[in-house]
């Protein structure tokens, strides 16, 4: 991989941590929101398509940092209902956003049987 998809310290001790000799990671070396942008962009570049967790990952994010310019025009109108739930609600949104994607994709799934 290069070098901007495996960017950080943090994913450097993962991928080798079975044989690393240096000392754990602090919490303070851990950015959480970057490493799971970065793994989502790992899975983005492997399968060209997102998840429905990649996607209601990312809606989340676009509407809590006010970062929604650049938001896929499919994904707006779940952003939008994010936009009018509280933080705590839009876990929940976002919970049933993914459990009724894989519904629909196991629906369509035995459709095609």
């Amino acid at each position: 991989m290069e070098q901007k998809t495996w960017p950080s310290k943090v994913a450097n001790f993962l991928k080798h941590a079975d044989r690393n000799k240096e000392p754990p990671l602090t919490a303070d070396e851990v950015n959480n929101e970057f490493f799971i942008m970065s793994a989502c962009c790992v899975y983005l570049e492997l399968m060209r398509q997102p998840s429905a967790e990649i996607t209601a990952y990312f809606a989340f994010w676009a509407v809590k940092n006010c970062f929604l310019a650049d938001i896929d025009p499919s994904v707006r109108p779940f952003c939008d209902q994010l936009l009018e739930l509280s933080e705590p609600e839009r876990y929940g949104a976002c919970e049933r956003y993914v459990r009724d994607a894989k519904s629909r994709d196991e629906a369509d799934l035995l459709d095609k049987l």
